[in-house]
């Protein structure tokens, strides 16, 4: 619409430059997602807004024990308001488990994405569910700009600012990627060596997590899509082979 000029906003306006750009551009047709999918997405996502209310009610009722002369009554409504939280949380858990088990094609995919270091059940398919079983996508490209790990750039004349991930795209795989990034950077020897070597040239930790965040997600992607388990030697067979080839050519 600003390429267009267009500078009113109605409603009428817009249904125009939506069909105009229908009619100028080829665009893919819009397929919902299943209703295995779609199910599993909002239980995930009821989990992450019960986990974050779970962490209110514990900063509340860390600063009421350490107030001056703390109500009773109050702390007992807040420990009965933690245990039912947990209580749901672990409903909503056993619920998506249940929904796995019963799809044979879906358990064995998740189960392959759980053969990856530092990937749990809950993580695999918080982002299996965002994505609605990678559907929509054809390249590992795609899956990053959802995810909102692409680079941005900023550039006039002299000035340029860093570059930084353009955080656009879908925050709950980003959310759901952050603690296994942070325990890979650790225990990962693989995922190890890429953190500190971001983390070196940035000196910036944070920077360091978000790109092992993206290395794990085109991992989970391609071990979803291909319906393998992980090899961890994978690369390392895979360069092997074709030396072998070369010499055997020879």
């Amino acid at each position: 619409m600003q390429s267009h000029n267009i500078k009113s906003k109605t409603d009428d306006i817009d249904a125009q430059a939506i069909a105009q750009m229908g009619l100028e551009r080829k665009l893919k047709l819009w397929q919902p997602g299943s209703t295995q999918m779609r199910l599993l997405k909002h239980l995930c996502r009821e989990r992450m807004m019960l986990q974050a209310e779970q962490t209110t009610v514990k900063n509340q009722s860390h600063a009421w024990k350490h107030t001056y002369k703390p109500e009773e009554s109050i702390l007992k409504r807040l420990e009965s308001r933690l245990i039912f939280i947990k209580a749901q949380i672990q409903e909503i858990e056993k619920e998506i488990q249940n929904i796995v088990e019963k799809d044979q094609d879906l358990a064995k995919r998740v189960s392959n994405v759980c053969s990856i270091k530092d990937v749990g059940l809950l993580s695999a398919i918080v982002i299996i569910a965002e994505t609605n079983g990678f559907a929509l996508f054809n390249n590992k490209a795609q899956l990053i700009s959802y995810a909102g790990y692409d680079v941005v750039r900023k550039q006039s004349g002299n000035a340029e600012s860093k570059t930084r991930i353009s955080k656009k795209g879908n925050k709950n795989i980003r959310k759901a990627l952050f603690f296994p990034a942070t325990t890979a950077s650790r225990f990962n020897t693989k995922m190890k060596s890429t953190y500190e070597k971001i983390t070196e040239r940035t000196a910036i930790k944070m920077k360091g997590n978000v790109a092992v965040q993206r290395k794990m997600l085109v991992l989970i992607y391609t071990i979803y899509k291909n319906n393998i388990p992980y090899d961890e030697n994978y690369q390392y067979d895979k360069e092997r082979n074709e030396t072998q080839k070369i010499r055997r050519s020879q």
